[in-house]
C-alpha cells in the first residue's frame, strides 16, 4: 500500500479527494482490532456499552453526538404510517445505531458488510443485523425500506455515485436517504484536507458536493439545521485560516503499531458519570458549566459558533 496519497481539489463542487485509491481493509482491520484505544474511534466503543444502560438510547446518542442528533431530527420528519418505518442502516458497525433506533420504535435492521462486526452486534443487540455489501444485494431487497441510513461512511466509498444509485433501489416510492458526512464548509476554502488521512477517508465533502450529487442523480435535498444542537451544546469552533501540520495524524505505523493511543474513561467513573448524565437534573448543571467554558472560549481570537452546521453535514435525499 502506498504511503504517500495526492490530494485533489474541485473549486466547482467544493470537493477534496486523495488519490490514488488503494485497498484499505488492512487499515480497518486495524482500527477494528485496537477499536477502544484508537483517538477518536473509541467513542464508538463507548456508545455501544452506554446505550444498553440508557432509557432512551436513540435520546442518549442523540444528546452525545451532532451525527446523531441530525439523523433523529432527519427521521422525524419522515412520514409514519399504520405500521413502524423500515429502517435501514447501510454500515451498522457495532451495532448500536441500530438498536437505539428499534428501541426508539422503528423497524430498523442493520447491514454491515464485516461478518466480525455482525457477529458482535448481535451477540450485543439481538438479530436486527445480516452480513452483505449493499452493492451486491439481490432483488429482495429492492424497494424494501422507507429509509436508509449511513453515517461516517461517505467519505470511504471509492464510487460514490454508483454506491448510492445501489442505496437508492433498495428504497419504498417516496423513501428516503439520510447520510452524514464531515462537513468541509464548515473549513476556511484554504483548508484543502482537514479530514482522516487517506486510505480511510477517500473524500472531504462540503454541502456544494452533495448540492452536486443530489442534481446529477435527480433526487430532492434538504439539510439538517443544527442551530439547536450548537446552542444546547454551546458548540464553537476555531477559525484557523491555514494550516502550519496536518490536522490529522496517522493512527498506526508501517509496523501496524498504534501510535497515539486514546486515554480511555475510567471503568467505574465513567459508568457513573454516564448514569448521571441521563438524569435531566444533572444534564442541566453540565451545561450551566460546559456555557461557561465556551463563553470564555469564545472570548479568545478566532473563535466563531457553528451556526447552523455542524462539525458534520446530514442531508436527505428523495426521488423527485
Amino acid at each position: 500500500m502506498p504511503q504517500v496519497f495526492s490530494i485533489y481539489h474541485c473549486s466547482v463542487c467544493d470537493t477534496s479527494f486523495a488519490h490514488p485509491k488503494t485497498n484499505a481493509e488492512s487499515i480497518y482491520e486495524l482500527i477494528y482490532k485496537n477499536g477502544s484505544n484508537v483517538l477518536w474511534y473509541d467513542r464508538y466503543w463507548k456508545y455501544a456499552l452506554d446505550v444498553k444502560i440508557a432509557d432512551d438510547p436513540l435520546d442518549y446518542l442523540a444528546r452525545s453526538e451532532d451525527t446523531y442528533w441530525a439523523v433523529k431530527q432527519a427521521l422525524e420528519t419522515c412520514p409514519r404510517g399504520a405500521k413502524p418505518p423500515k429502517v435501514l442502516e447501510v454500515g451498522s458497525g457495532l451495532g448500536y445505531l441500530t438498536y437505539a433506533l428499534n428501541r426508539a420504535g422503528y423497524d430498523a435492521t442493520g447491514l454491515d458488510i464485516s461478518a466480525e462486526a455482525v457477529a458482535r452486534s448481535k451477540k450485543s443487540f439481538g438479530l436486527y443485523y445480516t452480513c452483505g455489501d449493499v452493492r451486491r444485494l439481490d432483488q429482495g431487497y429492492s424497494g424494501k425500506y422507507d429509509v436508509v441510513v449511513f453515517t461516517e461512511l461517505i467519505e470511504h466509498i471509492d464510487d460514490i455515485i454508483g454506491f448510492l444509485k445501489c442505496v437508492l433501489r433498495l428504497l419504498k416510492p417516496n423513501g428516503r436517504l439520510v447520510l452524514t458526512t464531515p462537513n468541509k464548509s464548515l473549513f476556511p476554502s484554504n483548508v484543502i484536507w482537514a479530514t482522516d488521512l487517506p486510505p480511510v477517508h477517500w473524500w472531504w465533502l462540503s454541502e456544494n458536493s452533495i448540492v452536486f450529487v443530489a442534481n446529477y442523480l435527480g433526487l430532492k435535498l434538504s439539510f439538517t439545521d443544527f442551530t439547536q444542537f450548537n446552542d444546547s451544546n454551546c458548540r464553537s469552533i476555531a477559525k484557523r485560516e491555514a494550516y502550519r501540520v496536518p490536522f490529522m495524524q496517522p493512527w498506526f505505523d508501517s509496523h501496524g503499531k498504534l501510535l497515539n493511543v486514546a486515554k480511555p474513561a475510567k471503568g467505574l467513573l465513567s459508568r457513573i458519570k454516564s448514569v448521571a448524565l441521563s438524569i435531566s437534573i444533572f444534564r442541566e448543571i453540565k451545561r450551566y458549566f460546559d456555557t461557561r467554558r465556551q463563553l470564555q472560549l469564545l472570548k479568545e481570537p478566532g473563535r466563531i459558533y457553528y451556526g447552523k452546521r455542524g462539525n458534520v453535514l446530514c442531508a436527505t435525499l428523495m426521488k423527485r
